[in-house]
């Protein structure tokens, strides 16, 4: 762990991914439940290997997650096809809305994972990673699990987004933000 300090001087701790293995985290977890989440818009080249590798590793092999929910927000790929194929369970947006805005876009597929997922801990991951690896559950999850003073982790990597680098970051203005305002004495 490295600390460094936000604008307003607070400490923020920084984690890497290398800090954590599956196995340690499984024994940390207790009886608290683990989603991975993924909200999904037409991805059925990457959603299936996101979804394939995060249940063999860490739903057969170590038992750290309980379940992998996709969020189809309204794909007209197969998207959802191909993550039921690899072992999430589907769940169309439009079904999974309670509350909010209806039709389609990131935040409310985000919103609809929250409340279709069944764990007490919410690992979100985009579904158009190329290279992922378990390492991106186990990073995030890191630091929920081994400290009790964590209650948000966001994650960073180099990701180019219409050819320019440090690009994305969606996830972090679709929900990180607006949840980091929301906890007392922001």
């Amino acid at each position: 762990m490295k600390e460094a300090r936000g604008r307003d001087g607070a400490a923020i701790a920084r984690f890497d991914h290398t800090e954590f293995t599956a196995e340690q985290l499984a024994g940390a977890r207790g009886d608290r439940l683990v989603s991975v989440c993924v909200p999904a818009r037409n991805e059925e080249a990457t959603v299936g290997l996101i979804v394939e590798t995060t249940v063999r590793d860490l739903i057969e092999r170590v038992a750290l997650v309980d379940e992998v929910v996709v969020v189809d927000d309204h794909s007209s790929d197969r998207t959802g096809a191909v993550a039921a194929r690899a072992g999430a369970r589907v769940v169309p947006a439009s079904e999974a809305r309670r509350s909010g805005p209806p039709g389609p876009g990131k935040g409310q597929a985000l919103r609809a994972a929250v409340g279709a997922a069944r764990g007490d801990v919410l690992v979100f991951l985009d579904a158009d990673v190329r290279g992922f690896g378990s390492h991106f559950v186990t990073g995030l999850l890191g630091p929920l699990l081994l400290s009790d003073e964590v209650a948000l982790v966001k994650g960073s990597y180099r990701r180019p987004l219409n050819g320019n680098h440090g690009g994305g970051g969606r996830v972090t203005e679709l929900l990180a933000r607006p949840l980091l305002f929301r906890l007392p004495g922001s």
